[in-house]
């Protein structure tokens, strides 16, 4: 209960700062234009409440896969282990995302990009609430 709690946590706050790099993302492509969704507040409502529904059931059921294989590899090699396991899987969920139709490559790079960036603020994030949490135990020490 202990480590879904720390994923559920994890998916939250990752979502929240997923938001805030959609949103700034939207004012940088949207400068010109002015629409209700081109606004930096438009963006973040946007990237944060699709990206919910992700981090909370992708992102935590493979954090519980990665956790179980990374146990497996030598210590000093997680954390590159770890990083690759989560890009490959933003690499697969830019894939599915992508719209079928015609390909354009700068269309195709960006929500690969997408992906990538949302799989490794996730992972970011969790290495950070589980410094955190060894901290706080060894304080309790």
């Amino acid at each position: 209960m202990k480590l879904f709690l720390k994923l559920f946590t994890t998916a939250f706050l990752s979502a929240l700062l997923f938001g805030v790099c959609f949103g700034i993302f939207i004012v940088i492509e949207n400068y010109y234009e002015i629409n209700a969704f081109d606004n930096f507040v438009g963006g973040f409502t946007m990237g944060s409440l699709f990206s919910f529904p992700f981090y909370f059931t992708v992102g935590i059921l493979f954090s519980y896969l990665n956790i179980w294989i990374t146990n497996k590899v030598s210590p000093k090699k997680s954390y590159i282990f770890g990083l690759l396991m989560y890009s490959l899987l933003g690499l697969i969920v830019g894939v599915v995302l992508f719209p079928p139709g015609i390909f354009y490559i700068r269309d195709m790079l960006y929500f690969l990009g997408l992906g990538v960036l949302a799989t490794n603020i996730f992972y970011h994030v969790l290495c950070l609430v589980n410094v955190l949490a060894k901290r706080k135990n060894f304080i309790k020490r």
